[in-house]
């Protein structure tokens, strides 16, 4: 595709953007959603104005890679050992409890071992990007729900870089080839700790001169240069670009430049983030919806069902009360775009079949697209006795400070 075809699928993408998304905040139905509709509105099934979204997807995917560079960026062990007892209950308890479900229903099925912990997982995840532009819009980050998604949406975000990590590990079979991938493997494993090592001793000089330059200029090259650098050193290995630009978050977490980057780096977030969930749009097939409807309405509600009895039962657990674990089901219930990220992997390496991973990704999309209507719901429950939330607001305050995943609609915010 020239560059004249790819400023004009831009131009399309940028005046859905401009036209749908603030018409979705208006109706208090969230950015997410609004991007998902976007994307179907110019893609095959809606008016084709693009009918090859490939020269998108890079950048769509370097959104992604930008998230989880913020999400390392924002964990300080200091603040990670403070709240972790709340991270690792609620967040654990909840991927626990959620893979023995999908893992016992995809075993009922017969599946293969494999593709069903990799499913299983992947539905186990909920949507970042969604949950927390919904909890910022309207206010409830510093209820006890809010507290509780954070925590679990924490635990879900680190989670992801070792699954991704680990993946290729569960392409083996038994053959003569697998003591080669071994030894390719451990090949691997000590160039990657060498170059963490690297990284540890090396970056703080290199962060203190630059930090003397005082130049913006400056920070954003190094800044780019290390998240791009992370990146692609990963991928070489084998391993995912997210994983790198996490572990380049990492490293920056406790450095003197930390507000620099992040200041500079949430704008392209948020616009590229936008790009990746108008992509998911633009990928949602009706003919396999109207042929397939039976398993997508199955799937998707099993999704959705069997993630809010879950949250509601820790809820209980936590609080004595079902209302809030009754809202943190609803918020979270849906599957999200790390599912939809990992499901891709394990196409890519040849653990899920296509047709499988197709009414994965759909099913996943239907969840998220049914999420804003039924996050309104949260507004209708009783809310928690006063005392219980004024308990509850510095401990959140303390969470919202630990994981500031700023998401698309940040970016329109400050436009305006």
């Amino acid at each position: 595709m020239g560059l004249h075809e790819f400023l004009v699928d831009t131009i399309y993408f940028l005046v859905a953007t401009l036209v749908l998304v603030p018409i979705f905040k208006w109706l208090k139905l969230g950015s997410v959603l609004g991007y998902i509709v976007a994307g179907i509105l110019i893609g095959p099934m809606g008016l084709e104005l693009i009918d090859n979204s490939n020269s998108i997807v890079q950048l769509a995917e370097l959104g992604i890679t930008l998230l989880l560079f913020i999400v390392g960026l924002e964990l300080s062990p200091a603040r990670l050992k403070k709240l972790r007892k709340s991270i690792v209950f609620e967040g654990g308890l909840q991927m626990t409890i959620s893979m023995l479900i999908f893992t016992g229903i995809g075993l009922l099925f017969n599946f293969d071992l494999k593709s069903v912990l990799i499913i299983s997982i992947a539905l186990s995840l909920s949507s970042t990007a969604f949950t927390l532009s919904y909890l910022t819009d309207n206010s409830q980050m510093t209820q006890s729900h809010g507290q509780s998604c954070l925590s679990i949406l924490l635990f879900q975000d680190i989670i992801i870089v070792p699954v991704l990590a680990l993946l290729p590990l569960l392409n083996f079979d038994n053959s003569i080839g697998e003591i080669v991938s071994i030894q390719t493997i451990m090949f691997k494993i000590t160039i990657f700790s060498a170059l963490i090592l690297f990284c540890f001793f090396a970056l703080k000089p290199v962060i203190s001169l630059i930090k003397k330059t005082q130049d913006q200029e400056i920070y954003l090259a190094s800044f780019l240069f290390l998240i791009i650098g992370m990146a692609m050193g990963m991928e070489k290995l084998g391993l995912s670009m997210p994983m790198g630009a996490f572990i380049a978050g990492i490293f920056l977490a406790n450095s003197e430049i930390k507000k620099n980057i992040k200041s500079m780096t949430l704008p392209f977030k948020g616009v590229l983030m936008g790009l990746f969930f108008m992509t998911l749009g633009m990928e949602l097939d009706f003919n396999f919806i109207s042929n397939q409807w039976l398993k997508v309405t199955l799937l998707s509600l099993s999704i959705m069902m069997s993630k809010t009895t879950v949250l509601l039962i820790i809820g209980k657990i936590k609080s004595g009360k079902f209302s809030s674990g009754l809202k943190t089901g609803i918020l979270l219930s849906q599957s999200g775009e790390f599912g939809i990220i990992l499901i891709a992997s394990a196409l890519s390496a040849n653990l899920i079949e296509m047709n499988l991973n197709k009414l994965l990704v759909t099913s996943i999309l239907i969840t998220m697209i049914i999420s804003p209507f039924l996050a309104r719901l949260t507004e209708k429950i009783s809310s928690l006795p006063k005392h219980e939330h004024a308990d509850d607001e510095k401990s959140s305050v303390e969470l919202n400070n630990v994981i500031e995943l700023q998401v698309p609609v940040d970016v329109d915010k400050k436009a305006a």
